[in-house]
């Protein structure tokens, strides 16, 4: 048994794995914008409303850690 088999890092390289994680970071903070725009502009009335929408949806989306 390999010492990556061990850590149960599978076919990825530990010197990639730095990268792959702050890739997978940018993409989830992009789909959770989407998704809070998204529902921003659905439950959003005017301008002041749709950025308050748009801010708790954000907030709720990253501390029940969806899209991670």
């Amino acid at each position: 048994m390999t010492q990556a088999e061990r850590r149960g890092c599978g076919f990825v390289d530990p010197r990639c794995w730095h990268a792959l994680c702050s890739t997978l970071l940018q993409m989830s903070k992009l789909l959770r914008g989407v998704a809070a725009g998204w529902g921003a502009k659905k439950l959003g009335g005017g301008c002041f409303t749709t950025i308050l929408v748009f801010a708790i949806l954000w907030y709720v989306l990253g501390h029940f850690q969806i899209f991670r």
